[in-house]
């Protein structure tokens, strides 16, 4: 699978024969519109109801969890308690409306994950008479919260997520069990060769008619051409 650095190298590589010598374009101008055009393919594929390529998929490792007071404001207290993630996750790509998070659960990767329920179904998860020991997860700004009715989550330090994100590189804040980051621009991207293919041609059709366009010499906004191009 290619990194992020191969993928971005690779349009340079095809463009930088056809730009002229006062004329280039930053590897940081690549990078965010490789990463803009990625998410937005992804989610028009995921809105044609597509599955999931594993490729797309990045795992965040070990997300430490804390334990906060359900009311959630600076004075108040309702003296209860909720589990969730200690921090904010990336974005991810919206799927019908839905997020695209494919796991969350124990780090144990062969340990069923936990059920993702919306905000709004949480108050009445694990009520019932045969899921009373579940954990039951919602997202809501940006953290997941679990919900159980057992005392597992007492014992419960960390919490693995894995999905589909806007901004894959948002994962180098994130750690493995080894403390070592989920991400670097040298890792694997999360994307498969269509895509990058893709990707990469409509970038060269983007960037080599600005880059070989007439100069604006009287900085008017207008295509202006010398007497000498004329000729």
């Amino acid at each position: 699978m290619a990194t992020l650095n191969e993928c971005i190298y690779g349009v340079l590589d095809r463009i930088r024969p056809q730009l002229s010598d006062d004329e280039s374009i930053s590897e940081r101008q690549i990078t965010f519109d490789f990463e803009n055009m990625r998410a937005r393919f992804l989610r028009n594929e995921f809105n044609k109801n597509r599955t999931i390529d594993p490729a797309f998929i990045q795992d965040l490792g070990c997300i430490p969890l804390e334990t906060v007071d359900r009311a959630e404001c600076c004075e108040i207290s309702a003296d209860c308690y909720i589990v969730r993630t200690a921090v904010e996750l990336p974005g991810t790509i919206e799927k019908w409306n839905e997020t695209s998070l494919t796991r969350i659960g124990p780090i144990d990767k062969l340990q069923r994950p936990y059920s993702l329920v919306p905000y709004e179904r949480a108050v009445y998860s694990g009520n019932g008479k045969f899921n009373g020991k579940a954990v039951f997860a919602f997202l809501r700004n940006r953290r997941i919260y679990l919900v159980s009715q057992s005392r597992l989550l007492k014992h419960m330090e960390y919490l693995n997520v894995q999905g589909v994100f806007e901004e894959p590189r948002v994962a180098a804040n994130f750690v493995d069990c080894d403390n070592k980051p989920c991400y670097t621009d040298n890792s694997p991207y999360p994307i498969n060769k269509w895509l990058i293919d893709h990707i990469t041609r409509q970038l060269i059709q983007e960037y080599v008619p600005l880059s070989t366009a007439p100069a604006d010499t009287q900085n008017d906004a207008s295509p202006n051409v010398t007497q000498e191009t004329q000729q």
